[in-house]
């Protein structure tokens, strides 16, 4: 590597020593999935240096493959957490609409319960006007 004696004070260095330095920080970085692609797809251009750097072939080669395997295992889980997820929503969705219908239930015989006890009651005080309408259920198209 030489410097030059400009007085910016910039480096300059040959092409095949920068080279060497980005495949040395590529070799070190090997173990991330992304780089590993990527200098595996660089050794398959130029086969001759697939022996020349054999250990660092295939550490990459390794580390794509537990990459797959990494994600395969978290795509089963995914899809067996959203299957897991989908049945326990359905079950309590299928609670929640037996209850919302208990409750309706009960609801109705509450409100018909309520104007026969308010019925009765007007027939047996003689003074008292009270009207019981039905609650209605469904509109008459002039409510807004």
């Amino acid at each position: 590597m030489t410097q030059s004696n400009n007085s910016f004070g910039t480096q300059q260095t040959s092409p095949c020593s920068a080279d060497a330095r980005m495949l040395t920080s590529m070799i070190q970085r090997v173990h991330d999935p992304v780089v590993a692609r990527i200098f595996l797809s660089t050794l398959e251009q130029y086969p001759d240096l697939q022996l020349q750097f054999l250990g660092a072939y295939l550490k990459a080669q390794e580390t794509v493959k537990r990459s797959q395997m990494r994600y395969a295992k978290a795509r089963d889980f995914g899809i067996a957490a959203m299957r897991a997820k989908n049945s326990a929503v359905a079950c309590c969705l299928l609670v929640m609409r037996s209850c919302m219908g208990l409750v309706r239930l009960l609801k109705k015989k509450h409100v018909k319960s309520k104007c026969r006890k308010a019925f009765r009651e007007a027939h047996l005080s003689p003074g008292s006007n009270v009207i019981c309408l039905p609650k209605p259920i469904k509109a008459t198209g002039t409510d807004r």
